[in-house]
This record gives structure tokens, sequence and C-alpha cells, in this order.
């Protein structure tokens, strides 16, 4: 895998042109300096701290019930610990069922948003 456009031995000089003026075009909007303007900028902003505490919620759920399954799992019963990992699988192969298939649906109907909100309510 290379590193930057400029030393891909596959591409030609004409494809390595574009893929540069692309990547100049997809970042002409970010700063290269830092000043902490920008941070407090970003600190006093609703919608950073709105984004936080949306993903804390989902992550301290989400990781708490992965990371302790395995035990919850091996205490219900006289399960060793290998038994109790592989019982942990199930949930696990459905979730993936239905989050590919609702992204499938999601897409064909053109309406992620309400899969997103129906999801997450759900969680």
């Amino acid at each position: 895998m290379y590193d930057y456009p400029l030393t891909a031995k596959f591409l030609s000089q004409a494809e390595k042109d574009e893929v540069m003026s692309r990547l100049k075009r997809d970042r002409s909007s970010l700063a290269d300096e830092f000043d902490m303007k920008y941070f407090w900028a970003a600190i006093g902003d609703w919608k950073i701290w709105v984004h936080m505490f949306i993903t804390i919620g989902v992550y301290t759920g989400l990781y708490s019930y992965a990371l302790f399954l395995p035990t919850i799992v091996k205490d219900l019963g006289s399960y060793n610990a290998h038994t109790s990992q592989l019982m942990t699988v199930p949930p696990y192969v459905a979730a993936c069922i239905f989050c590919v298939g609702a992204g499938w649906y999601a897409d064909k109907k053109g309406q992620r948003g309400i899969f997103m909100i129906g999801f997450m309510a759900m969680a």
C-alpha cells in the first residue's frame, strides 16, 4: 500500500496529477495552522456537545454489553470460559444481519435518518 499518490508506481503521471488535484480540492476548506480560536469555537458549538453526549450514551451501553456478556453468560450456568464466549456469538450474528439488511433497505428507500432513529430508539 502506498502512502501518497506521488509514490504509487502503478499510476501514470496524468493520474497522479488528477489525484493530487482532487486531494487539494477536498482539503481546501480545512485550516493548516492551529489557533486556539478554532478550539474555543468547537467548545462553544452546541452540536459538538450534543454529539458528545449521544456518543457517550451509545458507546457506554454498547461496550458494557459487549465486554461483560461472556461473564454474564458464564454466571447464568455452569459454563466454562470457552463455552460462554461461544454463546455470545448469536446476538452479534443477528445484529450483523439487521445492520446489513437495514442499511440496504434504507438505501433502497432513501430514508437513512428514519432507520437510524428507529434503531437508536430500540437501542
